[in-house]
């Protein structure tokens, strides 16, 4: 049995036991926590079937909200951090476990989602990168993703070699300086015999400053999220700190909206970048590392929980309520920590 099989057997064997419900139904008598959601696309019928599949399916994206919204208190993410750093007071109603929806990088496939969010009252903090909005271009992982998809010399390559050698590439590019990047793509086009333009596809594009303010207007909330997505901690102070002013000062300006969250690039943060984006003005900022926040969490380290495909699809590839109620549970964020420490 693989690994996926098992993760779904024990999902099923937890949620229709009741040993789940039960422990949703314990959580609400006992202290405030919270469970922050990082989404990235929401994808359709022309993307869901791509080489490098960044998010999950727009029906599964559906059916995993509308679970949240019958069995947990859905928060914006202010009024949640907020609710973590209020002192226990004698006699306060217990609140158990909330949930809060983020989206990174603010692609343009999440208008649509996020209008429909919106329709049924849910709010949502999106954390966007500035540059590829100016620029009107693919973020660069998803350029590298489709050169990758098209290079001739992968065409007859197994699925798990091109991954690797993607994963590889990836790995490598993301720790580059901006303009270091951007050349090192263009050559690996050129070496590949890829033309620069093939590699730009309209699906991949952010949202558009228009669709920004739109969706602004319609109550949905955004962050920073830099300017170029580099890793923080690869960068000198400087550079951290203009990445994170250029990217909120962009949004602010476009937005007309001030701006006091923020999403480390791909959770990248320690000590250093943590100050720095603290001196900056920033009041609230998200890691990727896994798991809920308590009473006291720092709130500028506070923790996420990625959603990704197959982290609630069944087997045959429908929404599965099990899974997700174990991933919203936290029993695989205790068996991946049991894995990582041995």
């Amino acid at each position: 049995m693989t690994g996926r099989a098992l993760r779904w057997a024990l999902a099923c064997l937890l949620y229709w036991s009741g040993a789940l419900p039960l422990a949703r139904a314990l959580r609400r008598a006992g202290p405030p926590s919270v469970v922050i959601l990082r989404y990235h696309r929401v994808l359709n019928e022309r993307t869901g079937g791509r080489f490098y599949r960044l998010g999950i399916r727009d029906e599964i994206f559906r059916s995993g909200i509308r679970y949240l919204a019958r069995h947990y208190e859905i928060l914006d993410l202010e009024t949640a951090v907020r609710r973590l750093q209020e002192p226990a007071s004698p006699g306060a109603a217990a609140r158990g476990v909330s949930v809060v929806v983020t989206f990174d990088d603010g692609y343009a496939d999440n208008d649509a989602p996020l209008r429909w969010l919106r329709e049924q009252g849910i709010p949502a903090t999106v954390f966007v990168v500035s540059g590829p909005i100016d620029a009107r271009r693919p973020f660069f992982w998803e350029r590298l993703a489709l050169l990758f998809e098209k290079m001739p010399s992968l065409a007859s390559a197994p699925e798990g070699e091109r991954r690797r050698r993607f994963d590889d590439a990836r790995a490598r590019v993301k720790r580059m300086p901006h303009a270091e990047r951007e050349a090192e793509l263009s050559r690996l086009a050129a070496q590949a015999g890829v033309a620069g333009p093939a590699i730009e596809s309209q699906d991949d594009l952010p949202l558009t400053w228009d669709e920004v303010r739109a969706l602004a207007r319609a109550g949905v909330r955004f962050g920073g999220h830099t300017d170029t997505h580099p890793l923080l901690t690869c960068c000198t102070d400087e550079d951290v700190r203009r990445e994170i002013a250029c990217g909120n000062e962009r949004l602010a300006a476009e937005a007309k909206l001030p701006v006091a969250s923020f999403a480390y690039p791909t959770g990248d943060v320690d000590r250093r970048v943590r100050d720095l984006t603290a001196a900056s003005g920033v009041a609230i900022a998200l890691t990727c590392a896994p798991g809920r926040n308590r009473p006291g969490a720092d709130p500028l380290m506070l923790r996420r929980k990625g959603v990704g495909e197959l982290v609630s699809e069944g087997p045959r590839g429908g929404f599965s309520r099990a899974l997700w109620a174990a991933e919203i549970e936290g029993v695989f964020d205790a068996l991946r920590a049991l894995k990582r420490a041995g």
